[in-house]
């Protein structure tokens, strides 16, 4: 509707009278289709692309941590462990950290519901595991 009103229009702005003088040069017909029939309409209400996505970027994250977390875990896990230096603060929130890690043939990993056991990579491992899957 909105580009008839242009073409109807006698008082427009530069830019919209610019593009109704380009457009004017061609013969077509505007014809209204609905939003459902729409194949252009179909971008804005597929839901189920969006969700996909999102779930997939959750998934990225939960499965790759900082290198100096996980070796920290990582170390805690196998024999209780704490980085030198580290104070009594550091210590509560480690344990708080690694408690939802277990340590499964010396490698770390987590349940999820979605996806079970799986391996907990740092940022330099996954990096190398993505270039060994493509």
């Amino acid at each position: 509707m909105a580009l008839l009103k242009v073409f109807d229009s006698q008082e427009l702005n530069g830019r919209v009278a610019r593009w109704a003088m380009f457009l004017r040069e061609y013969d077509f017909e505007l014809e209204h289709c609905r939003g459902p029939n729409n194949p252009t309409d179909y971008l804005s209400r597929n839901v189920e692309t969006g969700e996909k996505e999102n779930k997939i970027t959750k998934y990225e994250e939960l499965m790759v941590i900082d290198v100096l977390h996980h070796k920290a875990i990582e170390n805690y896990l196998r024999d209780f462990s704490y980085p030198l230096r580290a104070d009594e603060e550091f210590r509560a929130k480690l344990r708080k950290r690694a408690k939802p890690y277990k340590l499964v043939n010396g490698k770390v990993c987590k349940y999820s519901r979605e996806s079970g056991i799986r391996e907990v990579l740092h940022s330099d491992n996954a990096k190398l595991m993505i270039r060994e899957i493509q």
